[in-house]
This record gives C-alpha cells, structure tokens and sequence, in this order.
C-alpha cells in the first residue's frame, strides 16, 4: 500500500490513513505488527501525540483497542525513522 500524495512533480500535505481491522482470541500467542516504511519526498515530518482521540496529524502508527475511538502510537516515523530507504518494523502487540 502507498500512501502519498504528488501532481506531477509537485508535492504537497496531505492526510493519509490506513485502517486494520483484526479480531484477536488468543492473546497468550506471539503477535507481531511488521512493516516495511519510506519517505518519497522531503516533506515535513509530524509527531504524532502519544494518546489521541479519532485522528491525528502525524507520521507515524499507532493502535487503538476500543473501535478507533482512541489511539496509542507505537511507531513515530520522522527523523533517522523515515528515509528514502526502506526500512523495515516489527512491534510486538501481545
């Protein structure tokens, strides 16, 4: 999935989400979140806010365990954590 936004060789802000909707019934198991993350342009890197509430300006992913009422970032990709190289994540959820 790629998540950017450009009109030929302009770049601009956008706001961009992807949702996963998953069912987990075994929490005793190993669960584990990983995914590869580039930067395309040099645009503006947004932390996202530890804790917030629908949605949020910032780059970053995060979990929300009650329907997507309220997020808890996991990841922040600004800085050294999103470059133009593909960088590979792995965040244990269990």
């Amino acid at each position: 999935m790629i998540l950017s936004a450009a009109v030929g060789s302009a770049t601009f802000l956008s706001s961009s989400e992807a949702i996963l909707y998953t069912t987990v019934t075994n929490l005793s198991s190993n669960l584990l979140l990983t995914f590869r993350e580039t930067e395309f342009a040099n645009e503006t890197d947004q932390i996202l806010p530890t804790q917030f509430f629908g949605s949020a300006n910032g780059d970053g992913v995060s979990l929300s365990v009650d329907g997507g009422t309220t997020w808890y970032r996991l990841v922040t990709l600004t800085g050294s954590a999103s470059t133009i190289t593909y960088q590979t994540f792995s965040v244990n959820l269990s």
